[in-house]
């Protein structure tokens, strides 16, 4: 006898010790349910999901069959010692459970554990989940004080590598003889850039969970996605000693912001070079199907156990968290890349045989009927452009070692550059130096720079000034915010100081 499931398939009809005795009824309701049901036998393993539970994890119940249900509810970090003695004893859990789904990420679930036993004389326990979602259902207050603490955090941790990024670069561009001093001053460079892409991830992730990231989608190419996510992942590819296979791909679009889907795509690549062992091979190719495009990215790498691709696009979670770890970073990487393409409407999907069987992974987007587009314009920076002599510029950040190091970094470019650090220092520089560009931090004692801002404007008058926030603080509202307050541009610490010189010299060229 078969059951038809929510996707038009059918498959064998439940065995009379697959649960609790049902009248015909019961399983109509069942299957009827919209909130996920799990069906699991005496020792917790499960039997059965009814629809709304398939489409929810996106698993088929065949997929999860002899699973232990604790394996799947925990899957994202719950502590399953917490709820086994319940379960134990016979008695009901109830609670709240973050769970980790195949298509949808990381989701709340507002559980109920039960163990029942049949009508009937046979004394066969079941174990049953009843789930409702309740994702996104959180306390205002609670959202406010996360969204400030990220905030925070963002300023905090970028402002102490602006002078640091700034100092490397002014070295490098006065020269270092000593080949040793040079050979180390690469090495702090590198580690700088590195620690830079850990906060970067690490507030990506932040700026994700409470959906402050702002897409700018246009039409794209497919051939262009994939090769600037090559460019990026390549020397990392190289490094490792591996083999890049680029096979056909189509000529399709896909609409989506191609600055986050290259993340997304290298973010998969440089996970392929970090856990296949020297002398690998790296394949990229697509895939089509039911509207949809498929990248797929596979390796002969170290692979990935069945129990640790439940987890695998947990945050912070790493296969090998021993001490002799055979990659850096902080396991944030993929649950980025998931985020991504589910903003873009697409998923990400991993296949593995197990340990040393290699993995494959397939990121799926929605493909685009348009041409592809060229909405976003390129910007060419004036970086050959020499900066007109005597150019005025006052630097306001009450980190004293932030505003030398730039300073000295402008000074040899042959700008006129002052300092401040308070509102009043920089209130009463700008009445007597006249600055034709300042650039100023947000977070000042005194008068802040949202603050600072138009009083700036009141005191330079009808005088022209390049009003410029360069802060800790990026995300969309704080752009809107400092926009709002007067400032002309706003760059976010740490500021890579080719990428500014080249910006001031092109505000400069341009005044």
């Amino acid at each position: 006898m078969l059951r038809q499931t929510h996707a038009g398939q059918t498959k064998p009809a439940r065995p009379a010790h697959a649960g609790p005795s049902r009248t015909a009824a019961a399983l109509r309701l069942f299957e009827a349910l919209p909130d996920p049901v799990i069906v699991a036998d005496a020792s917790s393993r499960i039997v059965d999901l009814n629809p709304a539970a398939e489409r929810f994890f996106g698993y088929r119940s065949s997929e999860l069959t002899a699973t232990p249900i604790l394996a799947l509810l925990c899957n994202a970090g719950t502590n399953q010692a917490d709820i086994e003695p319940v379960l134990e004893r016979d008695d009901k859990w109830e609670g709240e459970l973050q769970v980790r789904t195949r298509h949808q990420g990381l989701r709340t679930l507002n559980t109920t554990l039960l163990r029942l036993s049949d009508q009937d004389d046979s004394g066969r326990l079941t174990t049953l989940a009843i789930c409702h979602d309740t994702t996104g259902r959180q306390d205002p207050q609670n959202t406010r004080r996360d969204n400030e603490f990220v905030a925070m955090l963002s300023h905090e941790l970028r402002n102490p590598l602006a002078p640091i990024t700034s100092s490397l670069a002014l070295m490098r561009h006065i020269g270092i003889s000593d080949p040793r001093l040079a050979s180390s001053h690469a090495i702090v460079e590198r580690q700088v850039g590195h620690l830079c892409q850990l906060v970067d991830d690490l507030l990506d992730v932040a700026r994700y969970q409470h959906g402050k990231i702002v897409l700018s989608t246009t039409t794209l190419a497919l051939q262009t996605l994939i090769a600037g996510a090559i460019d990026l992942s390549l020397p990392a590819i190289r490094a490792a000693g591996h083999q890049l296979e680029l096979r056909a791909i189509p000529a399709l679009t896909v609409q989506g912001d191609l600055t986050r889907l290259v993340q997304a795509l290298s973010n998969v690549l440089n996970n392929a070079a970090k856990f296949t062992p020297a002398g690998g091979t790296i394949t990229v190719d697509c895939i089509r199907a039911d509207g949809c495009i498929g990248i797929r990215i596979s390796d002969d790498g170290q692979g990935i156990s069945a129990a640790f691709q439940l987890r695998l696009f947990d945050l912070f979670t790493q296969a090998d968290d021993t001490l002799s770890r055979t990659g850096s970073g902080l396991g944030v990487g993929l649950t980025i890349t998931q985020q991504i393409m589910a903003l873009h409407g697409g998923d990400i999907t991993v296949h593995s045989g197990g340990i040393g069987a290699g993995s494959c992974f397939i990121l799926r987007l929605p493909c685009a009927d348009a041409p592809p587009g060229s909405t976003t314009k390129e910007t060419t920076m004036a970086s050959s452009t020499a900066p007109p002599q005597g150019f005025r510029i006052l630097l306001i950040d009450d980190n004293e070692d932030a505003n030398e190091s730039m300073a000295a970094l402008l000074e040899l470019m042959e700008y006129d550059v002052r300092t401040a650090s308070d509102s009043a220092g920089a209130l009463a520089l700008a009445a007597q130096f006249e600055p034709q560009l300042i650039l100023s931090d947000i977070g000042l004692p005194g008068m802040n720079g949202y603050q600072l801002a138009p009083a700036l404007r009141e005191i330079t008058g009808q005088r022209k000034v390049i009003l410029v926030a360069a802060t800790g603080y990026g995300n969309a509202n704080d752009k809107q915010r400092s926009q709002m307050a007067g400032f002309d541009h706003h760059l976010v610490k740490p500021l890579d100081a080719d990428m500014l010189l080249e910006f001031v010299a092109t505000q400069a060229a341009a005044y």
